[in-house]
């Protein structure tokens, strides 16, 4: 699996930019492509059909891992 494109150094690795903007912007969004993309029994995305964990489920995943790291109290 290719990662995606322009990586920012995080507290938790490289993450992509978009990642990050989606973790500021919309958080649910972020859940919600980590949550869909997922592996069938071929190993292959359920959603995209690419080779799993595609791009838009690493991103996804790496959006919540931010937002729970960076979720100010109260928010």
């Amino acid at each position: 699996m290719q990662p995606p494109p322009t990586g920012v150094p995080t507290a938790l690795g490289t993450v992509s930019e978009l990642a990050l903007l989606l973790a500021e912007l919309h958080p649910t969004a972020a859940a919600r492509l980590a949550c869909d993309h997922v592996a069938d029994t071929s190993g292959r995305c359920r959603l995209c059909r690419s080779v799993w964990p595609c791009t838009l489920h690493v991103i996804g995943r790496d959006a919540v891992a931010h937002a729970r790291t960076t979720r100010l109290p109260g928010r």
